[in-house]
């Protein structure tokens, strides 16, 4: 019944939260009074929240301790055995038990190769058979010796004959040397003179290179700029 109470006054406070808003809802300004007053519900419905969650648990908690209690009333308790009437007989069977558990720890404990006798008739007791897996850990096992891998030594790479290491004519020409050798030598055109570079790193020696130029252009070796131009390809070639 007070959990009804408590909900009813928290729908009562959201009521009066609505009714505040639809209040000033057609405003444009709001009231300093609205803020307060919003503010004091909100805190009090918070408050109706929590203290009706804490009495929806505390009643939970009640009614699982009345189950328990009920399913315990229900459910017999475990009868204890009964001893057995003469006092002699109970001794006997409590000795066999003792008995009975420490012949089968000695024989779990005896190593293999010691024979047990029979506490009870005296008679000798066949070891246990060694299971595979117990054989294999009792033989030792073989290690192989360690040997060092012979390192394998990747076959020399032979190069082509007449081949010559080179440097990439593009990086010996300096930025101002391109500039002066595309007007002077190759008439402003820049893609003839990059082509003219790259085909002139495929030839394999410096007197390859120069036939390359001989039958190419019509250059005067006496002239400044062709005379640079031949010193820059003769340094792209490493003896």
């Amino acid at each position: 019944m007070a959990n009804k109470e408590k909900l009813e006054q928290l729908r009562e406070h959201i009521k009066k939260l609505i009714m505040l808003t639809e209040e000033i809802s057609e405003r444009d300004i709001y009231p300093v009074s609205f803020f307060s007053q919003a503010y004091d519900i909100t805190n009090t419905i918070q408050e109706e929240l929590r203290q009706t969650e804490i009495a929806q648990i505390e009643l939970f908690e009640k009614q699982m301790k009345e189950h328990q209690a009920q399913i315990l009333s229900i459910v017999p308790q475990q009868e204890k055995p009964e001893r057995l009437e003469n006092p002699e007989e109970q001794e006997k069977e409590e000795m066999l038990a003792e008995s009975g558990e420490h012949m089968q720890e000695s024989l779990l404990q005896a190593p293999p190769d010691e024979i047990p006798l029979n506490p009870v008739k005296g008679e000798v007791l066949e070891p246990f058979p060694q299971t595979p897996l117990q054989q294999e850990k009792d033989t030792p096992a073989i290690i192989p010796p360690l040997t060092s891998p012979i390192p394998l030594v990747p076959p020399k790479k032979k190069e082509p004959v007449g081949e010559t290491n080179r440097i990439d004519l593009k990086k010996v020409i300096t930025l101002n040397d391109r500039f002066l050798f595309c007007r002077e030598l190759f008439s402003n055109d820049e893609n003839l003179m990059n082509q003219t570079i790259t085909d002139l790193n495929k030839e394999i020696s410096f007197e390859t290179s120069m036939d390359y130029i001989k039958r190419h252009f019509d250059w005067n070796v006496e002239d400044d700029h062709v005379s640079d131009f031949i010193t820059c390809l003769k340094k792209s070639f490493v003896n």
